[in-house]
């Protein structure tokens, strides 16, 4: 027969193992308990009405900007935010600029916020030569907002349209993109006439078309028995040049020649 002493030795070592045992069997079901354990994930927009949010593949969120729902943390979900018209995705509220990204949800209730803010957009307003006119309205401007354009011509030029086909030199568009605008300005051109007061007396030349700033030779040629006598402005050269800055007539002037007959006798006393 073994002692009691040893009998109980071997019981107590016997109980001390089972209770290990059963203290790891607690530990590693805790321990489950706590990955498998469920919180509130939350998803929103800082403003509804400049976009909206999702979770997975469920439903967007409505103009409250707020989606949420109850999960196991430690799951990898996919969290999206989309924009409206005139507003585009900044950032989410732990500086992710992904629109779409996917989280590993943490193991306390957790909001992600998606920051959006209105769109802007960059105006180019050019025009097609700067020695002919300038333009005004370029630059960046907010999703709806008016931009005034305006085109001026220099001395000379004159404004033709818009890439776009518009008129109006100054004119209001509302920007909904980026855009670039460019204005087309062309020379002035201007008809010169030129005549005569009568052309039995003489004729001219020097008239038509032109360019602003262009010179014209004005010529006038007198008929023979006739001869020049001055241009509409007083200018008494019969050949001459101008320099076109308008539409304007020069008239030359031509007159009958007159001569002078002297009649003398060769004898005064004889008769006259």
């Amino acid at each position: 027969m073994r002692p009691i002493s040893i009998y109980y030795a071997h019981m107590t070592r016997c109980t001390h193992r089972i209770l290990l045992l059963l203290a790891l069997l607690i530990g590693a079901a805790g321990s489950n308990y706590v990955q498998a354990a469920k919180v509130v994930l939350t998803v929103r927009a800082n403003n509804g009405a400049y976009g909206k949010v999702r979770i997975a593949n469920n439903a967007w969120s409505g103009t409250n900007g707020q989606v949420q729902i109850a999960t196991t943390s430690g799951t990898s979900l996919q969290i999206s935010a989309q924009a409206n018209t005139g507003y585009r995705f900044s950032k989410w509220n732990d500086n992710n600029t992904s629109a779409t990204r996917t989280i590993k949800v943490p193991t306390t209730n957790t909001t992600y916020t998606a920051t959006f803010v209105v769109a802007t957009y960059t105006l180019t307003v050019s025009s097609n030569n700067t020695n002919y006119g300038t333009v005004t309205g370029g630059g960046t401007y907010n999703h709806g907002a008016s931009a005034t354009l305006t085109a001026t011509p220099k001395t000379g030029y004159h404004f033709v349209q818009w890439s776009d086909g518009n008129t109006n030199a100054s004119r209001t568009v509302t920007v909904t993109a980026n855009a670039t605008y460019t204005a087309t300005f062309a020379i002035n051109t201007y008809k010169l006439t030129v005549t005569s007061n009568n052309t039995n007396y003489g004729t001219v030349t020097g008239g038509g078309t032109y360019n602003h700033g262009a010179t014209a030779t004005l010529k006038a040629t007198a008929k023979t028995g006739y001869h020049f006598v001055k241009w509409s402005d007083n200018n008494t050269n019969a050949s001459r040049s101008v320099t076109v800055t308008a539409a304007a007539t020069y008239t030359a002037t031509f007159a009958i020649n007159t001569y002078t007959i002297t009649a003398t006798s060769a004898n005064t006393s004889m008769g006259t």
